[in-house]
């Protein structure tokens, strides 16, 4: 395997032009090279499998730890400091969107699977998230950035 180091490029090109052997994507990147046979999905980094590749094991089930579950979300955020009432509001119609048919079928489509929470709950979830990223990085002994 050969390691190209990137400084900008596209590297799904080099993904399909086969100069670079893997990669680890949100599935909205990936779904239509998938679909399209230009790339082979070995497994999905979720708890479970996707819907729209249920074939496809997860990393848990492909053997690695479950360590390995690595969640690719798209939060909606607001201005530190915004009223709990404004949030708990754009939370509710957010809500109403995702559970519209219509909406659901147009975010599987573009392989995106809605995890619905809380505000608290995503909350603990971002939180804890960003936790577990920060201690990844500590344990890979990889220097902060100025």
């Amino acid at each position: 395997m050969q390691h190209i180091p990137f400084k900008g490029g596209d590297y799904l090109t080099e993904i399909i032009a086969g100069r670079v052997d893997f990669t680890v994507a949100p599935l909205t990147t990936m779904i239509n090279l998938i679909r399209h046979g230009k790339v082979t999905a070995l497994a999905v980094s979720a708890k479970k499998r996707s819907v729209l590749l249920p074939q496809v094991p997860t990393l848990i089930e492909a053997g690695l730890s479950s360590d390995s579950v690595y969640p690719f979300y798209s939060p909606v955020f607001l201005p530190a400091g915004t009223p709990r009432s404004i949030i708990e509001k754009l939370h509710d119609e957010v809500a109403r969107a995702l559970a519209m048919s219509s909406v659901q079928e147009r975010l599987v489509n573009i392989g995106m699977e809605p995890m619905p929470m809380s505000v608290t709950e995503f909350e603990t979830f971002f939180r804890d998230d960003v936790k577990a990223n920060i201690a990844l990085v500590q344990a890979a002994k990889i220097p902060q950035q100025e």
